[in-house]
């Protein structure tokens, strides 16, 4: 030791060694403890994890001897490696305060099972319909392998959409945009598609064989009732109908927690009104659809409602070749329509209902043959009657764009598509 100085003392090279040769962990556990007996203290040190002392050592007070003693020893530690005294002093705070806050926000025992009350189950239950925004993908949409989470502005663009849709929607077609974009030749053109889609149905429903006389009158007089709506109605955007709808919602300002509370006992109050007001649970259902560029059957009004941001270029021109434009808006307007006549809902009379268990019934053995299922029957049932709309949809625009004979400007560019645009 005659030749060691503290200069030249490689104090790093020496704790990887101790840790790598000889096993001794670098960092220790602090317990303070009094001695039984008597009034002194015992600082007891062991090898441990993070190396910080038991939270009620950080509890005493600057006053607590302890507490002076520890702070004492990191002012010596630094004045040994050449600091000031001021800087030592400062330095000892710092580390305490540091160790504090580690020691204060880490669990006592991590296995230790957490009791909760009944206000905090409350409080808990709120977050858990939208845990799915923060890390876990939705189970209905492709994981695309993201490995970063979303940006701050895409992430709350993303909850406004989902949380006020309505609003949404009325700011979107404000946009002058998406007015100059809708004009009266896109309008006339979509509402051609949707005459000659339901004049496809008809036909169909008229010259078929295996359809009860009662289920098509009443098919017929439900397609024959339909309307066709883009966008919102021009009332539900003013500013008094908002005000109104959004009347029982409050918004803080730079509090994303609290408005995410506010947002699901807002959607609890329309929920228990849809009660007595069935049409404030078909605007929020609907809203929600159309927020999602989907093509909604509304039951009440009996009009299929097309999202006016759906008519935006490139997704749709009335200059695209036929095939493509039944494909964009055909396709989805003829689901529509066979939800208008689905015999699978719940809502049909009794004597439709049978026709509904049939279709589903062999909807269920060409998914058996077809596909390896697992999964409950109710899951079948959702997945039967999606591909049941789905396909009727698909052969309501097919027979559609075949029967038109209307002319349309080539463009050459999507003209190659022309013919297999209803193709999978």
């Amino acid at each position: 030791m005659r030749n060691w100085n503290k200069r030249s003392w490689n104090w790093q090279g020496v704790l990887v060694k101790l840790h790598a040769n000889c096993g001794v962990s670098p960092l220790f556990a602090v317990t303070v403890a009094k001695l039984p007996g008597t009034n002194e203290t015992c600082f007891h040190l062991k090898p441990s994890g993070l190396g910080l002392p038991d939270p009620s050592f950080y509890n005493g007070g600057s006053e607590s001897k302890p507490v002076k003693a520890y702070k004492a020893f990191l002012k010596d530690a630094a004045l040994t490696l050449d600091a000031s005294s001021a800087d030592a002093v400062f330095f000892a705070d710092d580390v305490f305060a540091f160790e504090q806050r580690l020691a204060t926000v880490m669990a006592e025992d991590m296995f230790k099972e957490k009791v909760y009350t009944l206000a905090e189950l409350n409080e808990a239950e709120k977050s858990v319909s939208v845990m799915h925004l923060h890390r876990v993908p939705p189970a209905g949409c492709c994981y695309e392998s993201k490995k970063k989470d979303l940006p701050r502005w895409e992430f709350c663009t993303d909850f406004v959409l989902e949380a006020m849709p309505l609003a949404s929607l009325a700011l979107l077609e404000d946009d002058p945009e998406v007015n100059l974009n809708n004009d009266d030749t896109s309008n006339e053109s979509v509402q051609r598609v949707f005459e000659t889609v339901c004049t496809a149905a008809v036909n169909q429903i008229t010259t078929s064989s295996n359809l009860d006389e009662n289920y098509k009158s009443l098919a017929l007089k439900e397609i024959d009732g339909l309307t066709l709506q883009i966008g919102l109605k021009s009332h539900a955007k003013t500013h008094d109908f908002l005000n109104n709808y959004y009347s029982q919602l409050s918004v803080q300002i730079q509090n994303f927690f609290a408005n995410l509370n506010n947002i699901l006992d807002f959607e609890r109050r329309l929920i228990q009104q849809s009660y007595i007001y069935p049409k404030i649970n078909i605007i929020r259902e609907t809203s929600k659809h159309l927020v999602q560029m989907k093509v909604v059957y509304d039951r009440f009004v009996r009009a299929v409602i097309i999202p006016a941001s759906l008519l935006q270029s490139p997704y749709y021109h009335d200059s695209y070749p036929r095939d493509v434009q039944y494909a964009r808006i055909g396709v989805p307007i003829g689901k529509a329509i066979a939800e208008a006549i689905d015999v699978t809902d719940q809502n049909t009379g009794a004597s439709l209902k049978k026709y509904g268990a049939k279709t589903i019934y062999c909807l269920h053995g060409l998914l058996s043959n077809t596909t390896r299922w697992i999964g409950t029957r109710d899951e079948i049932d959702v997945v039967a009657k999606t591909a049941y709309l789905e396909v009727i949809g698909g052969t309501l625009a097919e027979l559609a764009s075949q029967r038109t004979e209307e002319e349309h400007s080539l463009l050459p560019e999507l003209e190659e598509y022309s013919g297999d645009g209803l193709l999978p």
